[in-house]
């Protein structure tokens, strides 16, 4: 028994420093690589990005939204129609593969409240896309670029799964793919 032990705690020893290792790329890189595109009708945000440490796990984010401009002057929409593209570095989180096999193996499914469905992003990253029609609906596009980085795209108050198509367009995952953290 004691054995197993001294062997366990010898194993760990020898893995955690590896793990630690595992650096996250720096949010002010990852910003570069967020959609700038006008959309019609629509306002773009200041991006929002942060790289966090906390108790041994470091974490890297960064985000931006388009908020539906109002079409009258008078009225405030406090339900506006909002996109927000998200892109994290899930490097060193726990179950990170976990993530990405349940974002790329989906069964289609269709039902009375939306659908979701496989979706490979410019034919070169898998992924999913889901719309719901509760109430005023809302879609998602999810998808992971190179087992590293998470990126959703969500539509909240809207069915509309072509304009996150759209911003998908408009973004370099070529370019997000080759990117590394600071030595």
């Amino acid at each position: 028994m004691i054995r197993k032990c001294f062997l366990i705690v010898a194993l760990c020893s020898f893995l955690i420093p590896t793990f630690a290792q595992v650096k996250v790329v720096d949010y002010t890189k990852m910003m570069l690589f967020l959609p700038q595109i006008k959309l019609p009708g629509f306002e773009l945000l200041e991006p929002i990005g942060s790289t966090d440490v906390m108790e041994g796990m470091t974490n890297s984010y960064v985000y931006v939204d388009y908020v539906a401009i109002s079409n009258t002057k008078d009225s405030v929409d406090y339900n506006p129609v909002r996109l927000r593209i998200h892109i994290e570095d899930v490097t060193r989180q726990p179950y990170a593969e976990l993530q990405f096999d349940q974002i790329t193996y989906l069964v289609d499914h269709a039902d009375i409240n939306g659908y979701e469905k496989k979706y490979k992003v410019k034919n070169l990253y898998p992924g999913r896309i889901r719309v719901e029609a509760v109430e005023t609906g809302c879609c998602k596009i999810e998808f992971a670029v190179d087992n590293r980085f998470r990126v959703t795209l969500d539509g909240t108050n809207t069915q509309d799964i072509e304009l996150l198509k759209k911003l998908i367009e408009s973004m370099d995952f070529d370019g997000l793919s080759k990117l590394q953290p600071d030595k």
